[in-house]
C-alpha cells in the first residue's frame, strides 16, 4: 500500500479512536491491529531507507587503492609539508584488489614528474568532534579556523600532498618529498599538471589557445616551487637549456602565425624532439636565433605589456603567517657520538640493523634529519611546555634522539629503530 494512503487511513483511524474514547465506545481490535501493522510497516520502511542511506555513504567513502611504505614510522618528526624534506622517500603499490592488472592503471603516469596523493589521516584516533579553531605550530599558540590550515584533525580526515615521482616499477610508485607516515591508506593518485594546478598559469576571461601569458612563459616549464624541481646532472641540464631554446622559438612562431593550437602542445612536441636528438636541437636553435632576436626587438614593448597584465591578473595570496611565521629556522648540530653512529648506516650494510630501506646513503640520511629539525617538528604544546625533554623521531631505519635549545637543536644519539625502547 502506498505511504500516502497509509497516512490518510491512519489519520481517519486516529480521529475515530478519539471519538470512540469520548463516547465510551469500545474500539474494535481489528482496527487496533491495523494501526499497529501500519506503524510497524512505516517503521520498517524508515529502517530500509536508513540502511540504504548508510550503504550509499559507505560507498562514497571508498576504499584504499594502496598503502604508503614510508621512511617515517611515526608522527614525530614527520614533515608537515612535502617541501620540508626532499629526501623523504616512500613507495606506493597499487593493490590487485582494486584492479586485476594494477600496472595498467598507472600506464602513462611516468611521463609526469609529480603526482597528487590523496590519503586518510588514519592515526587521528577516535575523536567525537572536530575543533573549529586550531593552533598551527607555525603560529606558536595563536588560533585560526581549521579550514585555513593544513591540520590533520578535520571533519573528514582527508590529506593531500604533492610528491615527486622518481620512477615506476610494475605496480609500484617510487616517491620522494613526501610528508606521510608508514602504513597510510591512499585513496587516489592524480598527475600534477602546472597549467591546471598552478594559479600562476591560470588566467581568467581569456581564450586558452591565444593566451599570451601562456605563450610568453618561456622559463618555467615545471612546478614553480624550487623544492619541487627535479635534480638533474650536467648533461641533462644542458639538454634542458636547448629544449627551452627550441620551445621558445616554436612559441614565437605560434604568436606570428596566430595558431589556434594550445601552447602546451607545442611545448610537448618540442620537448619530445629534444630528447630524440641533441644535435638536431642545436642546429635548429642556431637556424632560428636571428629570427627570434628580431621578434623580441620589434615587439618587446608590446610583449612586456601583455606579460605585466598577466602577472597582475594571476596574483596569488596567502596568509602572512605562512611566509613570515613567529618561529624561526633552527641550527642543527650533531654530537661526535651521533656522527659516529650515523656512519654505520649503509644501503647494503653487513649488519641488517644498520641497513637503509628507502634512503640511499648516510649523507642523504643526515640531510633528511637536518631538513626535518630545521623546520622544528615539535607541536605548539611540546615547544612551550616540554622544553627540557628529549625529542624522539624516526627516519627510515634510524631512531634519532635530540634536544632543543634557543634557536638550535642538537642530535645526541642515533641508533637502529629495532633497538629503541620508546617506540
Amino acid at each position: 500500500m502506498p505511504m500516502r494512503q497509509v497516512k490518510w487511513i491512519r489519520g481517519l483511524l486516529d480521529i475515530s479512536a478519539k471519538i470512540c474514547q469520548k463516547n465510551n465506545v469500545t474500539y474494535f481490535p481489528k482496527i487496533m491491529n491495523f494501526m499497529a501493522s501500519t506503524q510497524s510497516g512505516s517503521a520498517s520502511q524508515m529502517d530500509c531507507k536508513a540502511e540504504a542511506k548508510e550503504a550509499e555513504l559507505m560507498k562514497l567513502s571508498g576504499s584504499p587503492i594502496g598503502f604508503i611504505q614510508s621512511c617515517f614510522k611515526s608522527k614525530n618528526g614527520t614533515p608537515r609539508q612535502p617541501s620540508v624534506c626532499a629526501f623523504s622517500r616512500a613507495k606506493l603499490r597499487v593493490l590487485k584488489e582494486v584492479f586485476p592488472n594494477p600496472e595498467h592503471s598507472i600506464q602513462g603516469l611516468a611521463e609526469f614528474s609529480h603526482v597528487w596523493i590523496l590519503f586518510i589521516f588514519h592515526k587521528n584516533g577516535d575523536r567525537k568532534f572536530t575543533k573549529a579553531k586550531v593552533k598551527p605550530p607555525r603560529l606558536d599558540g595563536d588560533k585560526v579556523g581549521v579550514f585555513a590550515t593544513r591540520s590533520p584533525h578535520r571533519p573528514n580526515p582527508i590529506g593531500l600532498t604533492l610528491a615527486k615521482l622518481d620512477r615506476i616499477e610494475g605496480n609500484t610508485l617510487h616517491l620522494s618529498g613526501v610528508d606521510i607516515i608508514d602504513g597510510t591508506p591512499v585513496l587516489d593518485i592524480k598527475p600534477y599538471v602546472p597549467s591546471y594546478d598552478n594559479p600562476d598559469r591560470i588566467h581568467h576571461h581569456q581564450t586558452p589557445s591565444l593566451n599570451p601569458c601562456h605563450v610568453l612563459d618561456f622559463t618555467d616549464l615545471g612546478p614553480s616551487d624550487p623544492m619541487l624541481r627535479d635534480n638533474r646532472d650536467t648533461s641533462d641540464a644542458a639538454c634542458s637549456v636547448n629544449e627551452k631554446k627550441v620551445s621558445r622559438e616554436n612559441l614565437v612562431s605560434v604568436l606570428n602565425q596566430k595558431s589556434t593550437c594550445h601552447p602546451n602542445d607545442t611545448l610537448l612536441r618540442s620537448q619530445s624532439r629534444a630528447t630524440e636528438s641533441k644535435v638536431t636541437l642545436d642546429s635548429h636553435a642556431q637556424r632560428h636565433a636571428s629570427d627570434l632576436q628580431h621578434v623580441e626587438t620589434a615587439g618587446g614593448s608590446l610583449l612586456g605589456e601583455r606579460s605585466d597584465e598577466c602577472s597582475q591578473s594571476s596574483q596569488v595570496g596567502v596568509a602572512d603567517w605562512i611566509n613570515s611565521p613567529p618561529i624561526t629556522s633552527l641550527e642543527v648540530r650533531f654530537t661526535t657520538h651521533a656522527e659516529t653512529e650515523l656512519e654505520k648506516f649503509q644501503k647494503d650494510s653487513s649488519d641488517p640493523s644498520y641497513c637503509l630501506e628507502l634512503l640511499l646513503d648516510q649523507q642523504e640520511a643526515k640531510q633528511a634529519i637536518c631538513n626535518i629539525l630545521e623546520a622544528d617538528p615539535r607541536s605548539t604544546y611540546r615547544r612551550n611546555n616540554c622544553k627540557d625533554r628529549l625529542y624522539f623521531f624516526t627516519v627510515d631505519t634510524l631512531h634519532i634522539t635530540c634536544w632543543f635549545g634557543v634557536n638550535f637543536v642538537e642530535v645526541v644519539r642515533i641508533q637502529p629503530v629495532k633497538f629503541a625502547d620508546d617506540l
